[in-house]
């Protein structure tokens, strides 16, 4: 079926490594990714695609933290507040207002997704990080939406062995940006709000009418 790609590597190069690879194959105007194992209920793939076709969101991220979220109640409270931790840090220091990085559900517009993917440094699990620190950078509107968990299959995460690594890493994302590391006409385009010169025009229109 042509509706179908198999994309591959020779080696394990890591999930964001992957995931470039992978949207670089994509086509579309919705572009999903998701873990392998399909833990959430993939009912959420029509309100994904609503948002970022219907309502031209940028990106549409699934957030655990959510109240109508139902994956908080499946952990251990151990690896709750691993997760709650590792979280806390990298919206603190990184991501702001957004609660739940490394949530596995993730939809962009296919613009979007073009322009974005291929400024990726990362190839681990701290790609989740630099994917949401850059386009929060380019100001792209992202909506986060609940996710029911539907599936329990065996993570490769160990957030006590991997979150140490994935925050020191996450650090230096802020001086990829100074330095330039992200720079894309292509987001800047996307996410421009050059309102004064729309108003500038309406005044003259305005004057001359």
């Amino acid at each position: 079926d042509r509706a179908v790609r198999l994309c591959c590597h020779e080696r394990d190069q890591g999930k964001h490594a992957a995931l470039v690879t992978g949207m670089a194959c994509a086509s579309g105007k919705c572009r999903v990714f998701t873990d392998a194992d399909l833990p959430f209920d993939l009912k959420s793939l029509a309100y994904l695609h609503s948002l970022i076709v219907t309502r031209g969101i940028h990106i549409a991220v699934g957030d655990r933290t959510l109240t109508e979220s139902t994956y908080r109640d499946k952990l251990s409270l151990l690896r709750r507040a691993a997760t709650r931790g590792f979280a806390f840090c990298i919206r603190l220091l990184i991501t702001g207002g957004l609660f739940d990085t490394q949530c596995g559900l993730k939809a962009f517009r296919g613009d979007v997704a073009a322009a974005l993917f291929p400024l990726m440094t990362e190839s681990g699990f701290a790609g989740d990080v630099e994917l949401l620190y850059v386009a929060l950078k380019y100001n792209l509107e992202i909506k986060r939406i609940p996710v029911r968990f539907d599936v329990a299959g065996n993570s490769t995460v160990s957030l006590f062995r991997h979150s140490m690594p994935m925050l020191i890493r996450s650090l230096s994302f802020p001086r990829k940006w100074k330095k330039g590391v992200y720079r894309s006409p292509q987001l800047e385009a996307i996410a421009s709000q050059n309102y004064w010169s729309a108003s500038v025009a309406a005044a003259s229109a305005l004057k001359a009418a």
